[in-house]
């Protein structure tokens, strides 16, 4: 076999990342990077003789290099750590309990749409709540701010 070419056995697979392809690459390269971490669970890989792509999550021989935390497992590290959450949403809850403050109120909206739009491209994440709260609270918050600051 030449070096920089696929055995002519050897199932290549089509990668799509973002919605985006990729490449064409051969089972064990991919194989390889998932057993590292450096493939993506929600990237999407399709073969011939698939009827369509699904995320790689799902398909074999790939699957296994994606255990899903058991459902105890998960729910004791919710517990600690915020684990399977976005950010922003985090920070827009965060940002919403302080906009009592008001200042805060203008943030938490911000966070709060950046964290909805992470969780729409990033589906598997949580945080939903977080982030409308933090917009609801925000938008209370940054109503009163401008009461506050309107002349007389």
């Amino acid at each position: 076999m030449r070096r920089g070419r696929a055995d002519p056995v050897t199932t290549m697979w089509q990668v799509l990342s973002d919605g985006r392809p990729v490449g064409e690459y051969p089972e064990p390269y991919l194989l390889n990077l998932a057993s590292r971490g450096r493939v993506h669970p929600h990237d999407l890989f399709w073969r011939p003789g698939m009827p369509a792509a699904a995320p790689a999550y799902t398909v074999a021989p790939f699957e296994r290099y994606f255990r899903a935390p058991t459902r105890g497992e998960l729910a004791t590290l919710r517990w600690v750590l915020p684990v399977g959450r976005s950010a922003w949403a985090m920070a827009a809850g965060y940002l919403g309990i302080f906009s009592i403050l008001l200042v805060f109120g203008p943030l938490a909206v911000g966070a709060g749409i950046l964290g909805l739009r992470q969780i729409g491209r990033e589906p598997y994440l949580l945080g939903r709540g977080r982030a409308i709260f933090g917009i609801v609270a925000g938008s209370l918050a940054t109503g009163g701010l401008v009461l506050l600051l309107l002349p007389g």
